[in-house]
Parts: structure tokens; sequence; C-alpha cells
């Protein structure tokens, strides 16, 4: 099956933020490969939106698991957090990333 991805305003900032961390001047290869290592994790979803598991609720947390399908993914140090949003016929149909956490800011 193949998916739709989408980002949340909040997952798009997020993103811009990593992006511009990670391509500061001096930054270098291994910031490089964890860039390149969230884009290929986002277009995994594309075609794997099952890869990662459920998100555990967390509480006090402006990301907590509402839905039971939201999920979390690690990659290259950041936290991927997606939920999978079904047509009314309950059938999957696209993933939105709602945000994006670098490392240690998920608690």
């Amino acid at each position: 099956m193949r998916w739709t991805v989408e980002a949340s305003e909040e997952a798009t900032r997020d993103l811009e933020r990593a992006s511009q961390w990670l391509a500061q001047p001096g930054a270098g290869r291994i910031a490089r490969r964890k860039a390149q290592a969230i884009a290929k994790a986002i277009r995994a979803l594309r075609t794997d939106a099952y890869r990662w598991p459920r998100a555990a609720p967390t509480h006090g947390s402006s990301i907590a698991a509402v839905d039971r399908r939201k999920r979390t993914g690690p990659e290259a140090g950041y936290t991927i957090i997606y939920d999978i949003v079904s047509m009314p016929s309950g059938r999957p149909s696209r993933v939105v990333i709602v945000r994006v956490f670098g490392p240690g800011l998920l608690t």
C-alpha cells in the first residue's frame, strides 16, 4: 500500500529547525548523515507506515498519544511522532507527522 505523508505545521517547523541545526557551518559528515537518515525515514513512511511501534502516552506532554494509532520512530537521534489517519470506511489512508523532536527533547 502507498501512503500519503503530510506534516503538521509544528512538524514542519521542527524539521526546519533540525535542518538548520544539522546544516550549520562546521556540522560535518555526521550531521549530514543524520539529516539524510531523517529524510529517508520520512520517505519510508510512504510504503511502510507500520514500521515503528505505537507511542506510549506521555503525561503532561503536548504530544500525548490521544489516538492509539499514534506512532513514534527514532531516527538519527531524532524522534518522529506520526499518526495513521483512516478514511470514514476505517481503511488507513495517510500518515500525518505530528512532531519531530531532537535528541533529549522528548520526555
